[in-house]
């Protein structure tokens, strides 16, 4: 069960053809802006059309759009991602300020840059100074300013910043690796109360995996079957599903792709629909919030969706410190001492009619910085989101892609790890892997002890590197953050040898039910009516039973009636617990009691 916001985009490659939307208005633009070609129209749900002679001009358009409808947003993303945000809103986030100072964003993002292309850079620019034409020509900005003042410009480095946003909110081992050794009480003790990360236990101890079923792609897709149950602690972190079919399976005859990303619920949303026509090009989607590109959606000849991997892609590293009372300090290494760096970080804090200034001391090793703090123990992040790369302008291509080979080919150069499904107007469906993997010489999955470990990353496993899947013999394609290699896979890493795919793409990854039931409906589905429409992929998109919550209500019942839970007195809140679980159908509607006790006990079941 989740409380989340889930964007449903369905879109079918029947040539693509774009349909007409009702138009609410079209939007003046202010005059002085250098695209005299551009017009806006925005439909009845505000969602604009941005009419462009070029991508750079309609880029311009939805930096112009996305500040008059999120210019808040938008402020507060960057800020968020610079370590800004107790200036804005007050010292409760300070804590968040504190984490991202850590990871330094702005400096990622000023690298990233210097890879791009003057064309690709452009693009970056152009979406800036629509930001900021906005901002200069509001006549009354949001009553959220009154307090801040008016937001400074935009850079292209706040685009970035707002993109690799996303990407530390994908991650997760990390902390999951510190929940780990906190379960098994291997973390200094005055660490647990600075941690402030669920516990990590196995699902249901008394379940094993070898009784739990998973369901598989066909035997025919290869390597991209999904070979094992994942028992993981039910992650706060919502998971989110994809599928595509191809058009001999479906109602229309091209293909027909749904992608659903379960998001953490904000408002406003982190999504930004919007439509883009050139010439020469169009497109349809949503955009994250500060960003131009779209990160779902369709073109005339490609759809494409995003589900999280969950590869193995940050460190959790301990080290025994010195002298950190004296000065910067040290910490020991296999090598043997070396001296941190140290930065006096300075954070404004805004409250009703004050302003305050509090400083701390940031420290980082030569593998990421300093997150946790006890006595003489500290735990270091490393993390491949510290790493410049092109990941915006790969984006860029996907856009603008005229086929699933063209998407192969762009998706190789992105950092984040995602599984990626996507068709095109010829027919053809895929699936590929993206992100880049560290490959060490020790269990990335564990906390790394800084003292006997060899902490440099020998090479890198590239997605281009990884097995993918076009045109399975099944005609579909699933993906819900479940397993996608069988444990055994052997990649080869270029420089390091034979390396197991387990070893950096068994992060995070959901117990494979959401798969499961998406197959499930899939292949009932067909056996009915041999095609599946527009109508049955909203259906399964949106359908509320729980494959999880369904195997763990037995269990529950039996747990309850062994503890004589089940025989209290009738107007009991226990009885009504028991009696609601008991009556359970399994779906996770808004109004059903039984869901809410079984995940209830799902999650103690989980901490304990």
């Amino acid at each position: 069960m989740k409380s989340t916001v889930c964007t449903l985009l369905l879109a079918t490659l029947a040539a693509l053809a774009f349909p007409g939307y009702a138009a609410a208005e079209r939007l003046l633009l202010p005059k002085g802006h250098p695209y005299p070609e551009l017009k806006i129209v925005l439909d009845k749900y505000e969602v604009p059309t941005i009419y462009a002679d070029s991508i750079e001009a309609a880029h311009f358009g939805a930096g112009y759009m996305q500040a008059h409808h999120r210019l808040v947003q938008l402020d507060v993303t960057r800020r968020m991602g610079r370590g800004e945000l107790a200036g804005f809103a007050g010292g409760g986030l300070l804590s968040s300020d504190k984490t991202f100072r850590r990871l330094d964003l702005e400096r990622v993002a000023r690298e990233s840059l210097k890879l791009y292309s003057d064309d690709e850079l452009a693009l970056v620019n152009a979406f800036a100074r629509g930001v900021n034409f906005f901002i200069r020509n509001c006549a009354e900005l949001p009553a959220e300013f009154l307090m801040s003042g008016a937001p400074r410009e935009w850079t292209a480095e706040d685009t970035l910043v707002c993109a690799r946003v996303m990407s530390w909110m994908l991650m997760d081992d990390f902390f999951q690796t510190v929940s780990a050794e906190r379960q098994k009480g291997t973390v200094v003790p005055e660490l647990l109360s600075l941690i402030d990360v669920p516990a990590t236990e196995s699902l249901i101890s008394q379940i094993k995996p070898e009784d739990v079923s998973i369901a598989s792609l066909p035997e025919s897709s290869g390597p991209m079957r999904i070979a094992e149950a994942s028992f993981w602690r039910n992650s706060p972190r919502p998971g989110s599903n994809c599928f595509v079919v191809s058009g001999r399976f479906t109602q229309s005859g091209k293909p027909l792709l749904a992608s659903d990303p379960h998001l953490e619920v904000t408002f406003p949303p982190v999504w930004y629909e919007l439509r883009y026509e050139t010439p020469d090009w169009k497109a349809r989607g949503m955009t994250v919030a500060g960003t131009p590109i779209i990160a779902i959606g369709a073109s005339e000849h490609c759809v494409w969706g995003m589900t999280a991997l969950g590869g193995d892609v940050a460190d959790a590293i301990r080290f025994k410190t010195r002298g950190m009372d004296e000065g910067a300090g040290e910490y020991l290494t296999k090598g043997g001492w070396r001296k941190f760096r140290v930065e006096e970080a300075s954070y404004e804090i805004t409250g009703f009619g004050s302003k305050k200034t509090e400083t701390e001391i940031i420290r980082w090793t030569d593998f990421g910085p300093v997150f946790y703090t006890a006595g003489d123990t500290v735990i270091v992040l490393n993390w491949i989101g510290f790493l410049a790369d092109r990941e915006g302008a790969a984006f860029v291509k996907v856009n603008t892609a005229k086929s699933v080979y063209d998407i192969q080919t762009a998706v190789a150069e992105m950092s984040t790890s995602q599984n990626f499904l996507c068709a095109d107007s010829a027919g053809n469906i895929a699936y590929f892997p993206t992100g880049r993997y560290p490959v060490r010489s020790y269990e990335g999955s564990a906390m790394a002890d800084g003292e006997t470990a060899d902490l440099t990353w020998k090479s890198f496993v590239f997605a281009d590197g990884l097995p993918g899947i076009i045109n399975p013999a099944s005609g579909y394609i699933v993906s819900a953050n479940n397993a996608v290699y069988p444990s055994n896979s052997v990649i080869h890493a270029e420089g390091a040898g034979v390396v197991y795919a387990e070893h950096f793409i068994g992060g995070y990854r959901s117990y494979g039910h959401r798969a499961m039931r998406i197959d499930e409906l899939i292949r009932e589905k067909l056996a009915v009516g041999g095609v599946i429409s527009l109508q049955d992929a909203g259906e399964i998109q949106t359908d509320t039973f729980s494959r999880l919550g369904a195997g763990f209500r037995d269990f529950a019942i039996e747990t309850l009636q062994a503890a004589s839970y089940a025989y209290g007195a009738p107007d009991s809140p226990v009885r009504a617990a028991y009696v609601a679980l008991e009556n359970w159908d399994g779906r996770c509607d808004a109004d059903s009691a039984g869901a809410c006790v079984a995940f209830f006990m799902l999650e103690k079941t989980a901490d304990r």
